[in-house]
Formats: C-alpha cells, sequence, structure tokens
C-alpha cells in the first residue's frame, strides 16, 4: 500500500514497478471523457481530401473502410474499421463506464468484466499507427494533388495524445483495488500455489484453472506454448517486414 505521491521499485533491477499518483482515477476519467468529445469531432467532419483538375474530394473516417469494401478488400476494411473505431472508441467508453460506476456502487463482479475487456481492447487501438498512414499518405498525394487537411485529422492527433496521457496516468493497482473494495464480502484463500492473475494482479493460492476472486480470470501458472508461439510470431514478423519495405505503399 502506497500513499500518493511514492513509488515501488525492484530491489534487483530497479524497475519502476508501481507509481502512485495523486487522484489518478479521476484524472483519467476527465482525459476519457476527452476522447469521446475528440472522437465524435473525428467521425462528423472530413478527415482528409485533394483537389485535382478543379475536382475537390473529402473523405470521413468512416469511409475509409467503405472504400476497401467497395473494392472487394473486405479483410482489410474489417482490420481498419476495428483498429481505427471500434476498439478505440470502445476502450474509451468502458474506462468511463467503470470509473463511473465505482462512484455509482455499480457491481463488482460488472466493474471487473468491463476492465478485462478494456485491458484486452488495448493492443488492438491503433490511432497512432492510422495517424502515422495518413501522414505518409499526406507526403504522398502533396506530389500529384493539392492535400486538403480536415478538421478530423487534427482531432485524431489529439485524440491520441489525450489516449497516450489516460494510459500513462492511470494507476492500474488502484484501479483493481478500488474494484476489489466494491465486493460486498471478501474473497476466500483457497488451496494451492501462489498465483498472480495476468488481468488484475492479485496473487491468491488457488489451483490453476480457478478463476481470480477480484476479477474472476482463469488463473495460469504459465501460458500455454508461450516460446513456441512467441518464436513463431516472430518469424513471421520478420518474413512480412521484408516486402512490408521493398514493395509500394500507395
Amino acid at each position: 500500500s502506497l500513499r500518493p505521491g511514492l513509488v515501488a521499485t525492484c530491489g534487483r533491477c530497479g524497475a519502476l514497478l508501481r507509481r502512485r499518483r495523486r487522484d489518478s482515477l479521476g484524472t483519467v476519467l476527465a482525459l476519457n471523457v476527452t476522447g469521446v468529445v475528440l472522437f465524435v469531432v473525428v467521425l462528423a467532419f472530413p478527415f482528409m481530401g485533394f483537389r485535382l483538375l478543379g475536382e475537390t474530394r473529402l473523405a470521413a473516417l468512416e469511409d475509409l473502410p467503405a472504400a476497401f469494401q467497395s473494392q472487394g478488400m473486405w479483410q482489410l476494411a474489417l482490420v481498419v474499421l476495428v483498429t481505427t473505431v471500434v476498439a478505440p472508441l470502445l476502450k474509451l467508453l468502458l474506462t468511463i463506464a467503470v470509473l463511473v460506476g465505482l462512484r455509482t456502487g455499480m457491481a463488482a463482479s460488472t466493474l471487473a468484466g468491463m476492465a478485462r475487456l478494456r485491458q484486452h481492447l488495448t493492443p488492438w487501438a491503433m490511432i497512432e499507427v492510422f495517424l502515422l498512414g495518413g501522414l505518409v499518405a499526406y507526403t504522398r498525394l502533396a506530389a500529384t494533388a493539392t492535400v486538403l487537411v480536415g478538421p478530423a485529422l487534427y482531432a485524431l492527433g489529439a485524440l491520441m495524445l489525450v489516449m497516450v496521457t489516460a494510459d500513462a496516468w492511470l494507476d492500474e493497482h488502484a484501479l483493481w483495488e478500488a474494484i476489489g473494495r466494491a465486493r460486498r464480502t471478501p474473497a476466500p484463500m483457497g488451496f494451492g500455489p501462489l498465483i498472480g492473475c495476468d488481468s488484475c494482479g492479485r496473487v491468491s493460492r488457488a489451483p490453476p484453472g480457478a478463476p481470480c476472486p477480484r476479477c474472476n480470470a482463469p488463473l495460469k501458472l504459465r501460458k500455454h506454448d508461450s516460446l513456441a508461439r512467441s518464436w513463431a510470431l516472430l518469424i513471421a514478423a520478420a518474413a512480412l517486414y521484408i516486402p512490408a519495405n521493398l514493395y509500394p505503399i500507395l
């Protein structure tokens, strides 16, 4: 248990284990509400356009998956839709729902479920990757046409900064401790080895496969075939890296 303003570091390597920020949850709530407002701007206004030979075309963010779909590339359309719209927006809304639920007395099981889903969505919210792709498209199109930057592009840049700041400011330990305090009865200690939960970090004595007493996630001593899966993904990424840098983007 840390007082606000203190940090905990590893005694072996000095890595930061936890930073107890002052009013972490309140600040994160304000940042995520700001993110939702910016997301409305991103969806409501043009993202980017160009003027060529007297003709002007503007595109909104939701037009991009539709453009891939019209060309028969529904898989790419689905990836763009999920990583740039669905996952970031759901992450913002779930974070707000959890933080508001803590203030309104929502059931601990519901809070834990939403917090776990938010964690699963975090790696798929790729606003910064999409923004980088937009900047690449801007430099390519500027050589052949007059590029028009819409309000949505500026809002998207601000949204990226807000989401990064919210993730950096959020004290995950404080969030899960608050969810644990929302339980009406304390969780009983079971029998078995000590296992740290991958979702909420609580250490419990329980058999592998048993649900975590705080967030209901299955407890695992080890990830199944973690080294083999990591090798397979690493080799696949190395193989894809070569054509990604050799072949044209646009």
